[in-house]
């Protein structure tokens, strides 16, 4: 397990990936040998467990600077026309 490898250095691996909760501990799994090479796959890692969703303020901040960025556009535009000339963005 990943546990018992910790703080450890493997020359050889096999991996079940469907033990593992997360992206994470498969990186930790991973990362305790010293090739890929000698490594065995037993199971694959289940793509549904590498997607992963940013928190609802995450969203929030992002959709509030885009709109920000809508409303400060055109009077960017307006005020460096004098810099770069016609600004068609």
């Amino acid at each position: 397990t990943a546990h018992n490898s910790q703080g450890q250095s493997l020359n050889v691996g096999c991996i079940n990936f469907a033990s593992c909760p997360n992206l994470a501990m498969a990186y930790v799994m991973l990362s305790h040998l010293r090739s890929l090479d000698v490594l065995t796959i037993l199971c694959p890692f289940a793509s549904n467990k590498s997607r992963c969703r940013a928190p609802e303020e995450v969203w929030n901040e992002l959709k509030r600077l885009d709109e920000l960025a809508q409303k400060t556009l055109p009077l960017a535009k307006e005020c460096l026309q004098w810099y770069y000339g016609d600004l068609s963005l």
